[in-house]
């Protein structure tokens, strides 16, 4: 008796297995879930996408579509051509919504959708086993949102946007339907941050600040490079150095004071995890000079003390906490001023020092 195995689709993880081994690229997580979206978990799929991305002239941004191979597109696009315009139109909104319900189509498109999605149902677009418009693949919605215009795309989203009430979706629709840099684009994805960090979704929350650095317009440069450290720093507590140090070294590059000098301070730090000591303590004394604020420069010379620590140089870490407890007192930071005096404390005992019970009081105060 014959027996069917149903083949599941790949994990991300399995992916990256695949895509690494395969094509010899290690894609970025955002990518690859996109890629594995996209190709619906399928490994032959995913790699025919991962070729189209290294022909890509550039990069795709967040809210454009993954360049596809022609060849599945033709497959896609022969099905999808079969229907009229407006089921196309129809099931465009669909496919640039993360949840799509027959009754929010309707609401977008301005009148009865049924009909449409009956007909993409029949032709094998749209899966016929559930009750909710869902693609048959997700190839299918990845094909039309590239056949379809950019003005079209952002008109489309621009129609939900003016319809959701949530601030991490809403400010998604509206960066994709705007083209240019927009303060008001900017200052909404960064309340949909703020709302994504709430609810603890350090990626999304990330990833939508990064956003608001992208649209943030060129008048306002400093607010877009303290938009760029902050998702700098929700990457790295989401366990991604390596966008994090891309982020933070544009900053250094680019940025004035004292955001520069935190960003050192911080490419610094990854720096050291990395275990490039010398680079490292080369960016702390870069990010120290007579203009630093003390509050960063209380942050640096703490670095500073951790590092000497690594090298196992006690001596040198007393002397660089005692200079960040002195900085923290004049940085107005209760916090910060706690963390300097405990370790002024632990530096000194490791040194062989007898510790100021005073500080240690101070601290825990």
């Amino acid at each position: 008796v014959p027996t069917r195995i149903a083949v599941e689709p790949l994990s991300l993880s399995s992916l990256h297995h695949v895509i690494r081994t395969r094509a010899g690229r290690v894609l970025a997580r955002p990518v690859l879930r996109r890629v594995a979206d996209a190709s619906g978990g399928n490994p032959l799929l995913a790699l025919g996408l991962v070729a189209a991305l290294d022909q890509a002239p550039s990069p795709p941004g967040s809210g454009d579509p993954l360049p596809t191979p022609g060849t599945l597109i033709e497959v896609v696009a022969e099905r999808v051509a079969r229907l009229p315009a407006p089921s196309r139109d129809v099931l465009l909104i669909a496919a640039s919504l993360a949840s799509p319900t027959e009754a929010l189509i309707a609401r977008i498109a301005g009148g009865s959708v049924a009909g449409d999605i009956d007909a993409a149902r029949a032709a094998g677009i749209l899966d016929s086993l559930v009750t909710h418009p869902r693609f048959a693949h997700p190839l299918y919605a990845q094909a039309i949102r590239s056949l379809a215009s950019p003005e079209r795309r952002r008109e489309v989203h621009g129609l939900i946007a003016d319809l959701v009430a949530e601030p991490e979706e809403y400010a998604r629709h509206r960066a994709l339907a705007v083209p240019a840099p927009d303060d008001g684009v900017a200052s909404a994805l960064e309340a949909g941050a703020s709302a994504a960090l709430a609810r603890g979704a350090l990626r999304a929350a990330a990833e939508l600040l990064d956003q608001a650095r992208r649209f943030t317009p060129s008048a306002a440069a400093s607010t877009g490079h303290e938009r760029a450290f902050g998702a700098a720093e929700l990457l790295i507590l989401a366990g991604d150095r390596a966008a994090a140090g891309e982020l933070l070294r544009d900053v250094v590059a680019h940025a004035a004071s004292p955001v520069r000098e935190r960003a050192m301070a911080l490419y610094a730090e990854i720096l050291v995890n990395q275990g490039a000591l010398d680079e490292g303590e080369r960016l702390f004394r870069s990010a120290l000079g007579p203009d630093t604020p003390p509050s960063v420069a209380a942050r640096i010379d703490l670095d500073l003390a951790y590092l000497s620590l690594v090298r196992l140089d006690t001596e040198e870490a007393a002397r660089w906490a005692d200079l960040g407890a002195v900085a923290a007192r004049h940085g107005g930071e209760p916090a910060l001023l706690a963390e300097a005096l405990a370790y002024v404390a632990l530096t000194r005992l490791l040194a062989g020092h007898e510790p100021d019970e005073s500080q240690v009081a101070d601290a825990l105060a």
